[in-house]
């Protein structure tokens, strides 16, 4: 059984953040989870104008935590924050990890710098709980792995046809797989799932930080090359 472990990452391009409406499944990173008060108001709220960002809510490459460069990680993190009347940020809660307790920490900090024109309800400023993802990405990561020819799918094999799948894995300290998703398809759904059952078959190395074993997540992709034919 091959065993695989990526470490390094190489460049970094500037990850944007936007506002979101997604998931909202509960995820704590390193105590910076804290409770939502029953009484607090979501910004959402039509009763109340939306608070508007001021400045950029952008991620430099100054706030790239260097652990998680070092280790190729990437992700989405959902984070909730309380935008309080006067237009400042505290108390971020991760309601969607990215898979990495670094990355979910630092996206967490990046949020309580962030300022905005507060919402306000007939005329008066008001508090209130805005959701955003914050986009970690790095650039010339190259974890690529050729896939085992076993998992080729055999109509695909006898074509020859080359592709490549995408995917984002979160692995555990011992290096076993928390999880995988597709990140940017082969275009074919076939070559995809092939890739999927392929990276469940892989023993990963765990990620080490200080000589110590780490959770970890970084993007994987699966290479499907043609499969040299046989002279008689």
């Amino acid at each position: 059984m091959r065993t695989l472990v990526f470490l390094v990452a190489a460049g970094m391009f500037v990850a944007s953040q936007g506002a979101s409406a997604g998931a909202t499944s509960s995820a704590s990173s390193q105590n910076i989870q804290s409770a939502i008060p029953t009484e607090e108001h979501a910004c959402s709220d039509p009763s109340m104008t939306s608070p508007k960002a001021l400045g950029a809510h952008s991620v430099s490459g100054a706030d790239y935590p260097q652990d998680a460069k070092s280790l190729s990680e990437q992700g989405d993190v959902v984070v909730s924050f309380l935008i309080h009347a006067d237009g400042g940020v505290t108390d971020p809660v991760v309601e969607r990890s990215s898979g990495s307790p670094r990355l979910d920490t630092a996206a967490a900090n990046l949020v309580t710098h962030w300022r905005y024109e507060p919402a306000t309800q007939a005329g008066t400023p008001m508090s209130c709980r805005q959701r955003a993802k914050v986009v970690w990405r790095l650039t010339d990561v190259d974890n690529v792995v050729d896939a085992d020819p076993r998992y080729y799918p055999p109509q695909y094999r006898e074509h020859g046809v080359q592709a490549e799948t995408s995917f984002w894995v979160s692995l555990d300290e011992d290096g076993n797989i928390v999880s995988v998703r597709a990140m940017m398809s082969s275009g074919d759904p076939q070559l995809d799932e092939a890739g999927l059952s392929f990276l469940k078959s892989v023993k990963f190395t765990a990620a080490k930080m200080s000589g110590k074993s780490i959770q970890t997540a970084v993007p994987i992709k699966v290479r499907w090359s043609p499969i040299p034919v046989k002279s008689p």
